[in-house]
């Protein structure tokens, strides 16, 4: 059974007492953008910062690809050339550079929000991810495109030349993504989706990525 530990000090003796946790409690339960908003503000007005270990997080769409020439590689390794094309990546689209990413699964649970959906929603039109034909497969499933989610990450962070509010330089990133790199050339695709439940404060957010050669 769930319970609610409590503490309770007098003088120098200290009782432990073990509650039963209401079902009350659990379905009064909801999902509230505002109330994760005001829990997921970090303490600096000119930077993002990560999670802030409040409870709340904000979920932003990110989607890159970064080149560069051959300067470093040898015949035993081509890691040096593979991190420029990465860092490359992180900013040549929306600016998240100089961050420490942490990997995490693919998970937006309730007390997170999406950046762009839920909060901060882009308005602007895109056209229809399948056509009518393929969409009659998914009947009864909202289908969006997802560039709104990025071109709403690219108004917050901004980019290299602009940046708006970029991640505070070290921050601690929890990212949960998929990286490849290649020997160009070669044509590469990227793809990302995210599956959004009807109860938000009961379910998480499904994220799944894939990316590879054409």
């Amino acid at each position: 059974m769930d319970t609610i530990l409590s503490l309770e000090k007098a003088g120098r003796l200290a009782a432990i007492s073990y509650q039963p946790y209401a079902q009350a409690r659990q379905d009064e339960r909801r999902f509230s953008p505002r109330d994760i908003v005001r829990s997921s503000i970090g303490p600096d007005d000119q930077y993002c910062v990560g999670y802030t270990g409040r409870g709340g997080y904000c979920l932003a769409l990110v989607m890159s690809i970064g080149s560069t020439k051959e300067g470093f590689s040898h015949a035993g390794s081509n890691l040096l050339d593979s991190i420029l094309a990465y860092d490359s990546a992180e900013v040549d689209d929306a600016y998240i550079g100089q961050i420490n990413m942490i990997t995490v699964s693919s998970f937006c649970g309730p007390q997170g929000v999406i950046w762009g959906h839920d909060i901060a929603r882009n308005k602007i039109s895109f056209p229809p991810v399948l056509s009518e034909d393929e969409a009659q497969e998914f009947k009864g499933v909202i289908l969006e495109s997802g560039e709104k989610l990025r071109e709403s990450s690219r108004m917050l962070f901004g980019t290299r030349k602009k940046r708006h509010f970029p991640f505070l330089p070290g921050s601690h990133v929890p990212c949960a993504g998929r990286y490849q790199t290649y020997r160009g050339p070669a044509n590469i695709y990227a793809a990302a989706a995210i599956a959004i439940p009807e109860d938000r404060s009961r379910s998480a957010c499904l994220l799944m990525e894939d990316i590879g050669l054409c």
